[in-house]
């Protein structure tokens, strides 16, 4: 696991850093702009981190593909041409749909009628095809090992969202100009990545991508996005559920430990992001063995960071909560918070077979297992709510992030005894 230490690192402080900075800047934004003009830049900071998931998985299917390509770069350019081709038309109507709906918004009032409101939504669909571009360029390089260029543009995204806008608002105290430099932002990581991976760049504008590499990205891209639509929904839906439930009054003693405690899943994120194009990268009989091993050693890696933060976390929680915000809260609040901890310790260990049997392009079963959960989790929650309240929201959830680890597992152990099997024969 050595070799992988300073990528897991680097990749690490570009996801910690901006969320440092938002912690600072975001008062002092909020402040600023006032309610109304606040509420659409968050709504702007919605769409570009909605639509950069939602990239049909064509960013993640070009980290894979360009891992298995790499010793063949012909094959690597290749692909590499049709998935930024794709992304870039899926930008354009990004785009597009965005122009076309934002109308809708002036007609229903969301939106104020204002020419700073105007301008702010043109620059955001006109920033669309650059940050779908963006994400497809970063799938390249962390599919040729190359990690420090996409933390370097993950921190100017940073900089961008949660650090310009301090400045910007001493002078300009307009909105649009905030999302202009967003725009900027996605630009400028367009020119640091695209410089980066230059020569794959080059060889991939002087040949043609092939209909049957278009497909199979889309395949495996088509598989990602059915597992990017359903996983946020079990994992914020539930939210809504409580909302309208009969505990509704009780759902910040839920969301507010929620969203302290997922904070965690930085840790697992950066260190799969980094395993990931390793296991895709693997060749031969030996493939699944090899990224298998792979897969176990970062999960025992994980388990040994997480496991003392997790038992440290549901010895202290209710002091800590009390500290923090209120005796009052903590007593409410500490049994859910102790789940959670638990929670996220196994939802943190399910990203390595997750991101196993994807490197293997097995993102149909992936895709399945998450369409089984859905309707199984959203049919029990209210079970759960009715008997345990908002406690039994915290049991349900880690019932079914426990369930995936299992399944995945499951699969994940399956796919590894299967290539033995073949590899022997």
């Amino acid at each position: 696991m050595n070799r992988i230490r300073g990528p897991v690192l680097i990749t690490l402080l570009s996801l910690v850093l901006p969320l440092v900075m938002a912690a600072g800047s975001v008062p002092y934004i909020f402040e600023k702009l006032g309610v109304v003009r606040f509420g659409v830049l968050t709504l702007v900071w919605g769409v570009f981190g909605y639509f950069s998931l939602f990239d049909f998985g064509i960013g993640k299917a070009l980290t894979k593909r360009v891992a298995e390509c790499e010793a063949r770069s012909l094959e690597a350019a290749v692909a590499t041409r049709a998935g930024l081709l794709l992304l870039l038309g899926l930008g354009v109507i990004s785009g597009l749909i965005i122009a076309v709906c934002f109308p809708l918004l002036l007609d229903s009032g969301i939106i104020e009628r204002s020419p700073e409101f105007f301008r702010s939504i043109a620059w955001l669909a006109l920033g669309m095809p650059l940050l779908l571009a963006g994400t497809g360029l970063r799938g390249v390089l962390e599919g040729l090992g190359r990690f420090s260029p996409p933390a370097l543009a993950r921190v100017i995204l940073g900089i961008t969202t949660f650090g310009l806008p301090v400045p910007l608002l001493a002078v300009w105290p307009t909105l649009d100009v905030l999302v202009i430099g967003l725009v900027a932002g996605r630009a400028l990581t367009i020119v640091t990545q695209g410089w980066a991976c230059r020569g794959l760049l080059e060889m991939a504008l002087r040949v043609r991508g092939t209909r049957a590499e278009i497909r199979e990205i889309l395949s495996f891209g088509s598989w990602m996005m059915v597992s990017n639509l359903v996983s946020p929904l079990m994992v914020y839906a539930d939210r809504f559920v409580i909302a309208a439930s009969s505990v509704a009054s009780h759902l910040a003693y839920y969301t507010t430990p929620f969203e302290l405690v997922t904070r965690l899943l930085v840790l697992p994120a950066a260190v799969t992001t980094v395993l990931f194009p390793m296991m895709a990268r693997e060749q031969g009989a030996d493939r699944h063995q090899v990224a298998g091993r792979l897969m176990v050693r970062g999960m025992l890696a994980m388990l040994l960071v997480l496991l003392p933060v997790v038992i440290a976390g549901s010895l202290f929680a209710g002091d800590f909560l009390a500290w923090w915000l209120s005796p009052e809260f903590a007593a409410l609040a500490v049994g859910p918070t102790i789940l959670l901890c638990w929670g996220v310790l196994f939802n943190s260990l399910a990203q390595f077979p997750f991101s196993y049997l994807q490197s293997m392009g097995k993102v149909r079963q992936i895709a399945v297992l998450h369409l089984l959960e859905l309707p199984v989790y959203f049919m029990a929650l209210p079970w759960f709510l009715e008997r345990w309240g908002i406690l039994g929201a915290a049991i349900a959830w880690v019932a079914r992030v426990a369930f995936d680890l299992l399944a995945l597992s499951a699969l994940s152990a399956i796919m590894r005894f299967s290539g033995i099997r073949q590899r022997d024969d």
